[in-house]
Formats: C-alpha cells, sequence, structure tokens
C-alpha cells in the first residue's frame, strides 16, 4: 500500500481563524496535496453557518461543532468535551482512510490526537509552534497533568520548529529520537532582481512618495501583525521617535488589527509622530507593502517562529527583531538582520537609527543575504520535503 493519507487536527481551520499555525496547516496540506498526497483537515466550528465539510482547495475539511474554540478549555471545557467525543466518534467510522496523524499545536487538540492514536494504532506527530505549548498544557486546571502525560507517551513524534523550542523539550525527558526539528516555510514567488524592479513603484503607490530626491533617499520600517498585549507596538513607536529625529522622512508603517488599535492611534498623537508613523489597520495586499519597504520590525515578547518575519526575508527585508525563538534562527546578526537583546526599550532605539543610516549598498547587500536566507531554507518546497521524509520513515518504523 502507498501510505499517502493524512489527516491533519487543527483546533480551529479557516476561515473561522487566520493565524500563523492555521496558514501553516494550511500551506503544508496544499504542497502535500501537489506530490500526491490525500489531506484531509479535522477541525472545530463555531457556528452552523459553516459547512459541516467542504473541500477547500483540494483539502477535505471535516467540522465537529463545539461552540467555541475546543482548545481554550478553563470555562470552555464543556466545548472542549464535546469537540473530543465528536472527533473520536467521526474517526472511529474513518479510521481505514489515513495512514497519518498530523496534529497541529500541543494544546487540547493534541490530547485529542494523541488517544485516537493509541486506540486505533495509528502512528500521530505533533508541531509544537510555541516555546511553552507542553508547559501550558501541563497547567491546564484539573485535567493539565492527564493531558500532559498522555501527550508525551502517545505522540510518536515532536516536531519543534526552532531551536528554542528543540532545547525547551529537553526538559520534558522526552525520549530519544522523539523529537525532530522542522521550522516553519514560506513560499517565495519572485527572485530578487524581480522583487528590487517593483520595489520603487510599490512606493510611489503605497506610500505616496514624493519623487523628489531626498524623499526617494528616505528609509521605510514596517511591522505586521496583532495589534495585542506582548507585541510591543509602544515600544517600538517610541524606539523609532529616534530615527524619526535624525530623518524627516522615514516613516514606520504598521500593518494589522487588534484590540490596542485605538490606543496605538491616541499614541501616535500623544507622541508627536503622525508624520511618522502610520497605522494602517487590515490591508489585504500585505506582500506590496513588504516589496515597498527596507526594514522589518518585529518586537514581540513571545514567538515561536513568525510567518510575518518568515514573508518579510523572502522577499528581502532586513529584519529588526525581538532575540526570542524562530528569529534566533533565521536572523544572522548584521549580515541579514539585527537582533536586539533586553531590554529592548534600550536597545531597540539604537539598532533602528544604526540600521537607517547604513548607507544604501549596504542594505542591498543584508537585503538580498535575507532574501537568500528564504530560498536555500526555509521555502514551503523545503519543508514539504522535510515532512515527507518524515512520515516515511514513521512508515518505516511503524
Amino acid at each position: 500500500m502507498d501510505r499517502k493519507r493524512i489527516l491533519m487536527i487543527s483546533a480551529q481551520f479557516v476561515p473561522e481563524i487566520f493565524g500563523g499555525g492555521v496558514q501553516q496547516c494550511l500551506k503544508l496540506s496544499r504542497e502535500l496535496i501537489e506530490n500526491s498526497y490525500q489531506v484531509t483537515v479535522l477541525t472545530s466550528r463555531s457556528t452552523f453557518k459553516l459547512p459541516r465539510k467542504e473541500d477547500i482547495e483540494r483539502i477535505h475539511v471535516i467540522r465537529i461543532w463545539s461552540g467555541t474554540p475546543p482548545q481554550l478549555m478553563g470555562k470552555n471545557i464543556i466545548s472542549s468535551f464535546i469537540w473530543f467525543i465528536g472527533c473520536v466518534i467521526w474517526f472511529a467510522w474513518h479510521k481505514q482512510e489515513f495512514d497519518i496523524i498530523h496534529i497541529h499545536q500541543v494544546k487540547f487538540q493534541a490530547f485529542v490526537g494523541a488517544l485516537i492514536s493509541r486506540w486505533y494504532k495509528k502512528p500521530a506527530l505533533a508541531k509544537i509552534g510555541n516555546p511553552f505549548d507542553l508547559e501550558g498544557l501541563r497547567e491546564k486546571s484539573i485535567f493539565g497533568r492527564l493531558l500532559y502525560k498522555t501527550v508525551k507517551k502517545d505522540i510518536s513524534i515532536f516536531v519543534a520548529i526552532s531551536t528554542q523550542i528543540e532545547k525547551n523539550l529537553c526538559n520534558h525527558n522526552l525520549q530519544t529520537g522523539k523529537v525532530i526539528r522542522i521550522s516553519n516555510g514560506v513560499h517565495q514567488p519572485l527572485t530578487f532582481q524581480e522583487i528590487q524592479q517593483k520595489k520603487q513603484e510599490y512606493r510611489l503607490r503605497l506610500f505616496r512618495e514624493n519623487p523628489e530626491p531626498q524623499f526617494i533617499s528616505s528609509k521605510y520600517f514596517l511591522s505586521v501583525g496583532r495589534l495585542s498585549k506582548g507585541k510591543n507596538i509602544f515600544l517600538m513607536i517610541s524606539a523609532f521617535m529616534a530615527v524619526a529625529s535624525k530623518n524627516s522622512f522615514a516613516k514606520l508603517f504598521i500593518l494589522g488589527d487588534g484590540i490596542l488599535r485605538k490606543e496605538i492611534e491616541a499614541f501616535i498623537l500623544k507622541k508627536g509622530m503622525s508624520n511618522h508613523v502610520i497605522c494602517m489597520g487590515y490591508v489585504k495586499n500585505v506582500r506590496d507593502y513588504m516589496i515597498a519597504a527596507d526594514f522589518f520590525v518585529l518586537p514581540s515578547s513571545i514567538e515561536g517562529m513568525s510567518n510575518s518575519l518568515l514573508e518579510a526575508m523572502s522577499v528581502g527585508l532586513v529584519a529588526i527583531s525581538n532575540n526570542i525563538s524562530g528569529s534566533a534562527d533565521l536572523i544572522n546578526n548584521n549580515k541579514n538582520g539585527f537582533l536586539v537583546d533586553t531590554p529592548l526599550e534600550m536597545n531597540l532605539p539604537g539598532i533602528m537609527l544604526y540600521a537607517s543610516q547604513l548607507p544604501d549598498k549596504k542594505i542591498l547587500e543584508m537585503q538580498y543575504e535575507s532574501f537568500s536566507t528564504i530560498s536555500e531554507n526555509y521555502t514551503m518546497e523545503i519543508i514539504t520535503k522535510k515532512y515527507i521524509n518524515l512520515y516515511h520513515s514513521i512508515f518505516t518504523v511503524s
């Protein structure tokens, strides 16, 4: 039997949520299908307006109603239990249709996948997207210890998306060979030359860049993501004041929406930075803004491996990031970007200012290094091959 039938388990999926973990599940599923795999995503739905089953780009999607996101547990424990029962019953009827279970994120869905793996003798791997996922699972209310022990015992392979996550897993006394590192991936449809050719056109259109020489020499910083706590947006804006004080044409564009948007906009006004910091809200053409910019800023306190950072580097942006999980793997300090050590409030202003004052030739060299980092190590084609090799190794053992 040619075993190419994969069941992805994701607590939520598009169109209910578009987070980084879900996007990686979607991208990997597409690539696997291109490599002749059959992929089904088992997920939840909080409303009956969404169909129980449908095909999204040839991906079979099965939604079990839960009312609220099942991975939250806590006060939503009833939803978690309903989803668990629904998943088990559904799999009991379809167990012969799958060869391997691939779980996205080690939260409640990992417990569901682990038990299905045990009961129906199907190998399961779980992708850990956050440095503290296993710790968080263990601390979940009164059931935490049970969830934690079950996941540790019954998951065949844990996939760590960063070096830090891989190191953290050593603290959990997992069996030798049970942890493998496979990073997140990104599509890279344009060559570096094509990106450079589009840059000025996109700047004129998106940033309304003045064609006068002094404006063309200005520097453009970009930040993309949820406007929420832990993203350090206020700190980034304050740090950018150092750049604005030396370069009156420099601008920081913030793309994204969230609960802090109004507070951020008020903060920009209060600091007198309205001419330098533009809060764009949600935009569909994020890649176009990335092509138009020079630098990408990621000041988050915690990330697994940021999809936005991968996207930014895939079009050659010079990244400026907090020295955290994922970023430390992607960024070669002072070569393709800058890693900022804590405390950020002391170190970020100086690094942003230093970057803004680099000669254009040096910026172009760093942009090429950034682009090459992705093309050589992190494209979806490369990451998908690693998963296919992992599946084959699991099939061989089982």
